[in-house]
């Protein structure tokens, strides 16, 4: 049975902290060589992208305790699944995860959960580095929605809202050549911005 790298060290972390048996790690044909192709990054499945896109548009437009309130329901439900609770309810946000019961492989097993959640990049440690789910909550909103994001979800959104409105005018409209004229000034007034240095 072949794991992951994480995975992998974490069973040793655990295998080290026991009570002082001999630890013989095997494997029954050696391990191919890495190509270049095992070093590109892994990409996320259709589906994670679609979610953390959702959860994008969730935490778009709210207030900061909102966004925190709706990232801390996603980390208690990820601890719950991770601890092998029926209901997020039972997962304490202000208890510690080691106090819970996490160890190496628990804290894996929600670290790559919540990364598929939200595409982000996150360390093996991130339990031991946000010990809470309401710190990790925090985190997660500071990850996700860095200095102008949550503004430029906004802007995003707009912008859609105006493509569907625009695909549904005649072309004959006589107010095309304005609305033409609007969009070139937009996009020329973007331009300058973003060739500043």
């Amino acid at each position: 049975m072949s794991v992951s790298t994480d995975l992998g060290l974490a069973l040793f972390d655990e295998a080290c902290a026991g009570p002082g048996e001999a630890v013989r790690v095997t494997t029954a044909t050696p391990a191919p060589a890495r190509t270049e192709a095992d070093r590109r990054p892994v990409e996320q499945p259709p589906a994670a992208e679609a979610s953390a896109t959702t959860l994008l548009e969730r935490l778009a437009g709210r207030t900061e305790d909102e966004q925190d309130e709706i990232l801390l329901e996603l980390v208690r439900g990820q601890v719950a699944m991770v601890l092998g609770h029926p209901d997020a309810a039972m997962v304490d946000p202000d208890r510690g995860f080691v106090d819970m019961g996490f160890d190496s492989v628990a804290a894996v097993k929600l670290r790559n959960q919540l990364a598929g959640a939200t595409r982000l990049d996150l360390p093996a440690s991130l339990t031991f580095d946000h010990p809470t789910a309401v710190d990790l909550a925090r985190h997660l909103r500071a990850e996700m929605l860095p200095d102008d994001a949550a503004a430029a979800i906004l802007v995003l959104e707009e912008l859609n809202k105006l493509d569907d409105s625009i695909l549904v005018l005649d072309p004959g409209s006589a107010a095309r050549v304005r609305i033409s004229a609007l969009l070139q000034d937009l996009t020329a007034k973007w331009a300058e911005r973003t060739d500043r240095p």
